[in-house]
Formats: structure tokens, C-alpha cells, sequence
């Protein structure tokens, strides 16, 4: 195989540098150079490669280079096409040589001298300091900020900063439109002004049916979840049929099995959570027990979300927990609050947020409800209510898990009025006569061994 480097250009360049090579040093240096030559080419091939191209760039030989730990190559990062030219050194040898630009020196004389460089400076400011931007001239204004968030992100950005300096009342629209068909937009129309409307019961529940089997309303299950939060949040405090005709939608929604809802449960949970725990539902602040099946509705649809997504969704058990955990505990709440906690506490399908969060702060809480219950207050059916939300969660606890404990432990014999008692010192004596009056026993001594195995 003939090579590509002969020993005549080795002796060549090196007589250019002054040395004169015997033959054999020259065939050694003109196949190693062979060598490297195309250990360089093999490894600037592959970087084309990977950079999905089929022409071979002078930065993929630049590459090569630094991936085999060797020195650039210098003097060929250039934008301009490199022109070549031909000698001939004689005897039919050619020879190939860089062509240098002629440059006219009366137009580089003539030509006008370029700006000068601004001077490089450097300053120090605090952009920000403990989250809170500081009015230095360096950040930009509240109003400049404003401006920044309204301005539309993309490829026509800088015309839409221009308008927006240009004129004040600019209008920014979107620049991502999501269409849809003009029968699914009548669907969406019609549908929410049948199911907002107590007049006509018939065509309420034919909407919420076409909400809850249509398969082609994909498509408008992000306007679905947009009405249902900005209507909870307009209208909770001036009309509880609309909150119900809400929650309605949301168990609709989920019923829907050809709906891929998944991505929307976060966004729905606010509104649902709003008419579980809110301070004030419907228009009567001073008494919510009328909202409380409104508040059980709630609870059932996060029943469903939590057996439904609480296993693909790490954290959505534990964020539910927390929110309904710090309402439960804080005696600054009113009645429906804590009741709805309670209730979003033991819909959870967990048995342990019974176990772990409700049992233990049962008797701390019948402190703040005894009074109320013993007298005859306004709110007794609202305390009333939140112990047989209690008593209700505290009955889950009678599951088969619980009552192998039991068995295998030592069983308690005891009498119905010791174990009323032991109960009571457990759970506090209004829990513990609401149990005693079920007549349930052994709920009573799993009620007593949770909280003894409790730290």
C-alpha cells in the first residue's frame, strides 16, 4: 500500500528548519506522522458522527485533538473558505500552497477607524436579600418587573416589548392558541349552564351523565378544571348549590374512566380542599352546619383521588395530610373547619393518619368541644358533629390488621365500666361514652392497645 506521506516531503520540511535526516529517520518519522494522521482523522469522523453530520468541519479536527491530548492545530478557525493553490517543483510534483489576500492599503488607510471599546468595569450589588429585591438602580423597577411578567416569551419577543413601551393599554395576547371544535365549545357552554341551574333537575343530571361517559370531551378537561377553581373561589361564600354543582363536576370528571386526568388532580385538589375546610361556605357565616354534606361530598371525591393517584403520586398523601393535620390541631379554627379536617383525615384510605394523626389529639380536642357540647350554644350541632366525625374515623380502626393484634396480645378482661374508664383516660370520656354506646368492646380494647403501643 502506497503512503500517504513520502520520505521527500519529511527531508523537506526538515531542511526548511535546518536539519538534514538519513533515509531510514525520514521513513520512521513519515509513518508515524501516517500514524497520528490518521488516529486524528478516525477520531474527527467520530465527532461528525456524533454531531449528526456528514461533512467534516475543521472544528471536528480541533476536537479530535483535544480528545487524543495532543496540541490544535492553529491558523484554520476561519469563516472564510480557505483557497488553494498549485506549484510545481518539477519533474510532475506538485505542490499546494495557502493563497494569501492581496489587501489594498489605500482602502485600509481610507477606511474610517472603529468605535472604541467601552472600558470594562465591575460592580458589586445585591440582587436580592432574603428573597426580597432591594431599589437599587441595578434591579429593575416594580413597574419594569410588571412589564417583564406581561411580555409574551418566544421568537416575537422583541416586537412585543416594543408595543408594550409604545402604548400602555397594549393588549398582550398568547402566543400558543389552543383551538378547539366549535360543537365541543356548545358542549362546554351548554353543559355548565345546565348543571349551575336548580330549575331543571332533568337536564342537570343529563349534563352531568355527558360529563361523566362522553369520551371525546378530553379536549376540554383543562376549561372543565379552570371554571370549576375560578367558580369555587368567586362564588363559596354567596351560593352553596353552585359549590355542590362544583363538586359534582370534579366526581364527574373522575368518574370518567376514558378521561387521562392524572395530570389535573393537582389543580383540582384547592378547590376541593376549599369546600372541605373553609372557614365560610355559602352565604349564613354563622352557621355552616347546612354545608356540612357539601363538606362529606368533599371528603368522598379525596377519598377517590388518594385510592386512585395516591400511589403514583409520591407526595400527594403527604401534602393532603399536612394541610388537613394543621386545621385538625389549631383551636383558633371554627367547627366546620375542624370537621372537615376530620373527615379528610379518615377518607385518606390510610389507616395509619386515623392511627397516628386523629387518635392521638382526639382528647386534646374534646377540650375545646366539651363546653359547647355540655351547654346549649348555637354551635352544640356543630361540636356534635365533629365528635361523630371522630367517632366515625375512629371505627375504621376495626380492621382485620387491628384485630389480629388483639388476638395475638394478652387479652383484657375487663368489666364494661373499667374499660369505659381505661378508655376514657385514652381518648377523653365524650369519645369514649359515644364508643361504650355502640357496644362495641372490642373496638374499645383495640381503641385502648393503639394508644398504649403509642409513643
Amino acid at each position: 500500500m502506497a503512503s500517504l506521506i513520502s520520505t521527500d516531503t519529511v527531508r523537506d520540511n526538515a531542511e526548511s528548519v535546518g536539519l538534514k535526516l538519513d533515509d531510514d529517520i525520514a521513513q520512521f518519522l513519515a509513518s508515524d506522522t501516517e500514524y497520528r494522521l490518521r488516529q486524528v482523522i478516525t477520531a474527527a469522523v467520530d465527532v461528525m458522527k456524533q454531531a449528526n453530520r456528514t461533512y467534516l468541519h475543521t472544528n471536528d479536527i480541533v476536537m479530535a485533538a483535544r480528545l487524543l491530548d495532543i496540541d490544535p492545530p492553529l491558523g484554520y478557525q476561519s469563516n472564510q473558505p480557505l483557497r488553494w493553490g498549485e506549484a510545481s517543483l518539477g519533474a510532475g510534483q506538485p505542490l499546494f500552497y495557502i493563497e494569501d489576500e492581496e489587501v489594498d492599503f489605500e482602502k485600509i488607510i481610507n477606511a474610517p477607524l472603529p468605535k472604541v471599546p467601552r472600558e470594562v468595569t465591575i460592580t458589586a450589588h445585591w440582587t436580592a436579600i432574603e428573597g426580597v429585591q432591594p431599589l437599587v438602580p441595578m434591579n429593575p423597577s416594580p413597574a419594569e418587573a410588571r412589564m417583564n411578567d406581561l411580555a409574551p416569551k418566544g421568537a416575537t419577543t422583541t416586537h412585543a416589548l416594543g408595543a408594550v413601551g409604545n402604548s400602555e393599554n397594549t393588549t398582550v395576547k398568547p402566543l400558543a392558541k389552543h383551538i378547539i371544535a366549535v360543537e365541543l365549545q356548545m358542549f362546554f357552554e351548554k353543559v355548565t349552564t345546565a348543571i349551575t341551574n336548580p330549575d331543571n333537575e332533568r337536564l342537570r343530571e343529563a349534563a352531568m351523565s355527558a360529563i361523566r361517559t362522553e369520551p371525546t370531551i378530553h379536549q376540554l378537561l383543562p376549561y372543565f378544571v379552570q371554571y370549576v377553581c375560578e367558580r369555587v373561589t368567586h362564588d363559596m361564600k354567596s351560593d352553596l348549590f353552585i359549590m355542590r354543582a362544583m363538586m359534582d363536576i370534579c366526581a364527574a370528571l373522575f368518574e370518567n374512566e376514558s378521561l387521562q386526568i392524572e395530570p389535573y388532580v393537582v389543580p383540582l385538589c384547592p378547590p376541593i380542599i376549599t369546600c372541605l375546610i373553609a372557614k365560610q361556605l355559602g352565604p349564613d357565616a354563622n352557621n355552616q352546619l347546612a354545608t356540612y354534606p357539601l363538606r362529606d361530598y368533599a371528603a368522598s371525591i379525596i377519598g377517590t383521588i388518594c385510592k386512585r393517584f395516591g400511589e403514583s403520586s409520591h407526595d400527594l398523601k403527604a401534602r393532603l395530610a399536612r394541610s388537613f393535620l394543621k386545621n385538625f390541631i389549631d383551636n383558633t379554627k371554627p367547627y366546620a373547619t375542624h370537621y372537615g379536617s376530620i373527615l379528610g383525615l379518615a377518607n385518606m384510605g390510610v389507616t395509619d393518619a386515623i392511627r397516628v394523626l386523629i387518635l392521638p389529639n382526639v382528647k386534646v380536642f374534646e377540650e375545646f368541644i366539651r363546653d359547647e357540647i355540655n351547654g346549649d350554644g348555637p354551635k352544640k350541632a356543630e361540636a356534635q358533629a365533629c365528635l361523630g366525625a371522630i367517632v366515625g374515623a375512629l371505627k375504621q380502626l376495626r380492621s382485620e390488621e387491628f384485630e389480629l393484634l388483639m388476638d395475638g396480645g394478652r387479652p383484657m378482661d375487663l368489666d364494661e365500666e373499667t374499660l369505659k374508664k381505661k378508655l376514657a383516660e385514652k381518648i377523653g370520656v365524650l369519645a369514649a361514652n359515644e364508643i361504650m354506646k355502640t357496644g362495641d368492646v372490642k373496638l374499645a380494647k383495640i381503641l385502648i392497645k393503639i394508644t398504649l403501643d403509642l409513643p
